[in-house]
């Protein structure tokens, strides 16, 4: 708690214990007239990696695609072996020294470590701690310092109010689960080159830093990646740097005529999209016919949509595995050129586009994808036989197709 004094010449006192202090911290004498108790308002506003600012709760990855856990902190330890996290709080009132009061810690379940500590004037500080094992969550708590040994007792804790506001919480995967799990994925190779050449060669990129997939144009180009990216899981495998938080990652491009390009063209996956996209534009063609004397016409559109895993629009479906496991959330851009009569026939289509997708992982997704963002979180930490750092591809389409002579009169 603060306590405040409006007696004359004593200035502002403070609670230290049980003892009244003036502001130069001198004890004070029995004081009975005129004493003021507040208890101040403390509540955690922000946490993020200490040094990385751009990795920060809270997020807006608690709904699709991504459904994390609202207010929660995905990190590694550090090369020190120890998760460093930084918080900002809001303290109501906050007055010069009230800091020095507010106490932070962690709790491991119900059992608070051993690290703690005092916030600094503006209510913020470095949460600095060993972890207990492996894979695990910890809840980050304030309280008033009570008996002012500066750390935070269990009777200190402030408890927080009721939802929506949620205590913040880290998941920290350690060195030992990084090497664990990209000894692994190394050893096993979840896909095998020979059914999975596609997404084989992909998984084998992010295990193996500075390989690119096979196929894909040398040397790769750069793309620029805000850590607010809706296809962005964790702001994690590559450096944001504050405040901009933009990191530059490779661009692996399969060009026209590649294995993967190929394979997007004769899959299942571009016909059923390009069928659902003519079949949308339907009643514009017949509107176009019903005005004019024309016995055919080409059309020409844009054709731009964003495809998602989680929502049940994945660009890729589970008639081709390979390019399922290989793409998740893409970003379609093409131009469609289509000749059509007015008898609604299709007389050929062509498709000249593509999709960029960005590989990441999601560790709430379980199996493979939990294995495969802890490396990407842990990607900084490591200096070599590194793994983790995610990428973009890019697939690029010229397609012609003759198959959908009679989709538009059905």
């Amino acid at each position: 708690m603060f306590v405040a004094s409006t007696i004359p010449d004593r200035g502002r006192i403070s609670a230290h214990g049980s003892r009244l202090r003036d502001g130069a911290g001198n004890p004070l004498p029995n004081v009975s007239t005129n004493i003021g108790v507040h208890i101040p308002k403390v509540e955690l506003t922000e946490m993020w990696e200490k040094d990385d600012r751009c990795d920060k709760i809270p997020h807006s990855k608690a709904g699709p695609p991504h459904n994390l856990p609202a207010n929660r902190l995905f990190v590694s330890t550090e090369a020190s072996g120890k998760a460093e996290l930084h918080i900002k709080t809001e303290i109501t009132p906050l007055v010069t020294g009230i800091g020095s009061h507010i106490v932070w810690g962690v709790l491991d379940g119900a059992t608070l470590l051993p690290e703690s500590g005092t916030l600094d004037d503006n209510g913020e500080a470095d949460v600095i701690f060993a972890t207990t094992g492996d894979h695990k969550v910890y809840t980050i708590r304030v309280g008033c310092d009570k008996n002012g040994d500066g750390k935070l007792q269990m009777d200190e804790i402030i408890q927080t109010p009721a939802p929506p506001t949620k205590p913040f919480t880290v998941l920290v995967v350690t060195q030992n689960d990084y090497a664990r799990e990209l000894n692994s994925l190394r050893v096993k190779k979840p896909f095998g080159a020979g059914v999975f050449p596609i997404a084989s060669s992909l998984l084998t990129t992010f295990l193996t830093e500075g390989l690119p997939p096979d196929g894909s144009v040398v040397p790769p180009s750069t793309v620029a990646l805000s850590s607010s990216h809706p296809d962005l899981t964790h702001v994690a495998g590559a450096i944001f740097p504050f405040p901009g938080c933009t990191a530059n990652i490779k661009h692996h491009i399969f060009a026209d005529g590649s294995r993967t390009s190929n394979r997007v063209e004769k899959s299942n996956t571009i016909d059923a999209q390009e069928c659902l996209f003519l079949i949308s534009k339907k009643t514009e063609i017949e509107t176009f016919f019903a005005t004019t004397p024309d016995k055919s016409h080409q059309f020409t559109w844009e054709w731009k949509q964003r495809f998602q895993d989680a929502d049940g629009t994945a660009f890729v479906n589970h008639d081709d595995l390979d390019l399922h496991f290989a793409f998740g959330d893409v970003e379609f851009s093409a131009t469609v050129t289509a000749l059509i009569d007015r008898n609604l026939k299709i007389k050929s289509v062509k498709t000249t586009g593509g999709f960029t997708d960005l590989y990441d992982f999601n560790y709430e997704a379980g199996g493979l994808n939990t294995q495969a963002a802890t490396l990407q979180l842990g990607w900084k930490a490591i200096l070599i036989n590194r793994a983790g750092g995610i990428f973009e591809t890019e697939v690029v389409i010229d397609s012609d197709l003759n198959k959908w002579g009679n989709i538009l009169r059905k």
